[in-house]
């Protein structure tokens, strides 16, 4: 492992990278947008999962956002693994719905990865996000998603996103015939 620090926080999820490209064990700089995606996921389902929970509430809670970070200290020996750590901004605990959906958040991302249908719990306004999750992948590569404590995660490559990109509704076409009168023009 690099570094010999012990985090401050606990492991959320694990990002591991697959493909010649990290074979050496290192993940290349170029994917760090995937790890920013995969923050931008969570905290958004975490989000969604807030509000269903606290349908009364007419807003999140003050800096709900701005209390958490994701960090990682270091890279899993034998892998390409990034294991992504919650971190508190401030000198105050987070606030404790957060830490709940943010669990949720993880463990159903992960689900979602594995499922050929939308898990029932996963927000839909989530799913187009998953459009910028493996865009810096090559063909050949994917990205093992695991959350908590799990042990076996999820595979996320192209053809894992095409179908959680289908789980949007399409648009519905059919023809139309309008009977009208026009009485003016210009």
């Amino acid at each position: 492992m690099l570094g010999c620090v012990t985090p401050p926080g606990r492991p959320i999820t694990v990002l591991e990278f697959n493909g010649p490209r990290f074979e050496d064990h290192g993940p290349d700089v170029d994917v760090l947008p995937e790890i920013l995606a995969f923050k931008r996921l969570l905290q958004e389902a975490a989000k969604e999962l807030w509000r269903r929970k606290n349908p009364d509430g007419q807003r999140l809670p003050r800096h709900f956002d701005e209390e958490l970070s994701l960090k990682f200290f270091a890279i899993k020996a034998g892998s390409a693994g990034v294991a992504l750590v919650r971190a508190t901004t401030s000198q105050r605990t987070p606030r404790l719905p957060f830490e709940d959906e943010l669990d949720e958040a993880a463990s159903l991302l992960q689900s979602a990865g594995r499922s050929e249908r939308p898990p029932s719990t996963l927000p839909r306004s989530v799913i187009p996000l998953f459009q910028e999750f493996g865009r810096a992948l090559r063909p050949d590569e994917f990205i093992i998603v695991k959350s908590g404590s799990s042990h076996s995660g999820a595979r996320y490559d192209d053809q894992v996103k095409t179908r959680i990109m289908s789980w949007v509704t399409g648009t519905y076409t059919d023809r139309v015939e309008l009977i009208g009168e026009v009485r003016g023009t210009v």
